[in-house]
């Protein structure tokens, strides 16, 4: 709810200083909200035509589309310009702020998005997971049952990995800010599997670890929020630990996603049975000998 209400203030305020086409406000229901226009981002990833929508008084039946429509909101040019400004001034003094990265994700992502996507389309598991857009949050993956999966399979490994840095995969944001429904996804599944990677990767949640993920995570998407990320977090580290960084974590982190497979064309649902070194080993990933 906290982070609700600092979207809707923040909202208010860009709302303010530029004009734009009538807005879905986050605290109020979907319903309200003129369907034909979100529609026009649904098109361009449709066969069927706006008028045919509009005859039928189309209904949507999609998962994913009706959680897009219930969390898209529209901006214009000059209210992205702005978000994007603040929200990457608020990373930059204030990266524990999880609503303003994710902000900055969508608001600077979208043309990185479109490349990712592409990546996705040709690639045989990717394109799969653009097809049925699997999410990942406590309604979808069973974590008791995970808990209860031999010791060293990747389900374990990931329960084990949320329960010790005391994480829950129902803490990642929709994506708010990109109409295109296709765009929005990459941009959620790229942020659902942030703990997945974390697990693969043996990094837990300090500052070495997350810098260390967000420099894999940068040199594998490209999204300006990780770059950002990656070059900002080692300023934040002490000398001792900064001195580490630069020696140890930053060359693994740059030879593992270099050398490894793309994650966001990763099935890791699928896997949570597998040995992880075995998960690791199809990856190509090796772990770093801290």
């Amino acid at each position: 709810m906290a982070t609700l209400a600092r979207v809707t203030v923040l909202w208010k305020c860009l709302r303010f200083l530029g004009k734009s086409r009538p807005i879905l406000d986050p605290t109020v229901t979907t319903n309200t909200y003129p369907k034909e226009l979100w529609m026009k981002s649904y098109l361009s990833t449709s066969s069927s035509s706006e008028e045919e929508i509009i005859e039928e008084d189309f209904e949507i039946d999609d998962p994913w589309l009706q959680f897009h429509y219930d969390n898209y909101i529209p901006i214009s040019n000059y209210q992205k310009t702005i978000l994007t400004i603040g929200a990457g001034l608020t990373c930059l003094f204030n990266p524990a702020r999880g609503d303003m990265v994710a902000t900055l994700a969508e608001t600077s992502g979208e043309c990185t998005a479109k490349t990712l996507h592409k990546k996705m389309m040709a690639d045989p598991v990717g394109r799969r997971i653009l097809e049925e857009k699997p999410r990942i949050n406590s309604s979808t993956i069973d974590l008791d049952y995970l808990r209860t999966l031999p010791e060293n399979t990747f389900g374990k490994i990931y329960t084990e990995w949320l329960d010790n840095n005391k994480v829950t995969p129902d803490s990642r944001d929709p994506v708010h800010f990109i109409k295109d429904p296709e765009l929005a996804y990459v941009i959620q599944r790229y942020r659902e599997i942030h703990d997945f990677n974390h697990a693969v990767l043996a990094m837990p949640t300090n500052m070495l670890g997350e810098t260390a993920v967000k420099w894999f995570e940068a040199i594998q998407t490209g999204l300006p929020m990780t770059v950002l990320a990656a070059v900002g977090g080692p300023t934040r580290l002490g000398p001792k630990h900064s001195a580490r960084f630069r020696s140890v974590y930053l060359p693994w982190a740059i030879t593992t996603a270099l050398n490894s497979q793309l994650f966001i064309n990763v099935y890791f649902e699928e896997h949570f049975q597998s040995p992880i070194d075995e998960l690791r080993q199809k990856l190509n990933v090796k772990i770093l000998d801290k």
